[in-house]
């Protein structure tokens, strides 16, 4: 009889204790079923708690994360993680950000990508020499370091304003330096910006010296359908030998010192072409 007692409650204790070797569920696990989404496109990143605990790890860096995350890949899956990130348009090598969930831990890595550098943000312990397989690839060759939730790097500061004007009322001593400069293997920025307004579409001229070094620039924008996407409208710089090609909302734009500022308040610079 003893022996059944015994047998009994060792059963109601085990029963009563049938998740205690089980892992805490991570309150994150409901992103496992939104794999396969983009995480700003489908408000992921606005869900909770995931939003909550990146600002709690971001700190002071949290806007400036959320900025470069412009054009994205999926929330991708592998095991018990999930991996996501987003980048600023035209320029995915220099800005971007990301972030890595271990589900098992229910830990949560946030990364930031600024000029060729990686800073790394992790809820968990754990060294920046010792990053899980997808977030080394995503980190390439970038030097890394220990994130630094405090400082929000400054904005870069805008040297003044475009004077634009529209195709038809531009100068043309402003046209006939567009000649000499090639669009393609076809034709000239002239033949191309003649050939957008005739479209028509809405083609303005400005000029501007980016460089400081007293020649004055043209810049050449186009909006209308063939030249704009989702992101905004085609602009275009050239100065010195230099260039800029982007696609951005165009009046946000603004210029820079040796470049032109986006309207993500990045410092795109002139390179040469």
């Amino acid at each position: 009889m003893m022996e059944r007692v015994a047998l009994f409650i060792a059963l109601t204790m085990l029963i009563g204790c049938g998740g205690c070797n089980e892992t805490k569920r991570s309150e994150l696990a409901y992103l496992w079923g939104e794999q396969g989404k983009y995480p700003k496109r489908d408000s992921i990143l606005a869900s909770q708690p995931l939003q909550q605990r990146l600002q709690a790890v971001l700190g002071g860096r949290y806007e400036t994360y959320m900025t470069n995350w412009d054009a994205e890949g999926p929330l991708t899956p592998k095991e018990q993680t999930l991996f996501a990130e987003g980048c600023v348009s035209h320029f995915c090598d220099e800005y971007g950000s990301a972030f890595y969930v271990d589900l098992a831990k229910d830990e949560l890595m946030a990364l930031m990508r600024i000029k060729y550098k990686v800073e790394v943000f992790r809820e968990g312990e754990g060294s920046i020499d010792a990053l899980p397989e997808d977030v080394r690839e995503w980190v390439r060759d970038n030097e890394v370091m220990q994130g630094d939730t405090d400082p929000e790097p400054p904005a870069e500061e805008s040297t003044g304003a475009f004077d634009w004007k529209v195709w038809e009322d531009a100068p043309d001593d402003w046209k006939n330096g567009l000649k000499k400069i090639k669009a393609n293997k076809k034709m000239t920025v002239y033949d191309q910006a003649e050939q957008a307004a005739n479209m028509p579409c809405n083609v303005r001229l400005a000029r501007c010296d980016l460089n400081g070094d007293g020649q004055l620039g043209t810049i050449v924008t186009y909006s209308c359908g063939f030249w704009c996407g989702q992101l905004g409208c085609a602009f275009n710089v050239y100065e010195g030998g230099r260039r800029i090609s982007l696609v951005d909302v165009i009046d946000e734009v603004r210029p820079g010192k040796g470049g032109v500022i986006s309207s993500k308040g990045v410092l795109l610079k002139l390179k040469k072409y």
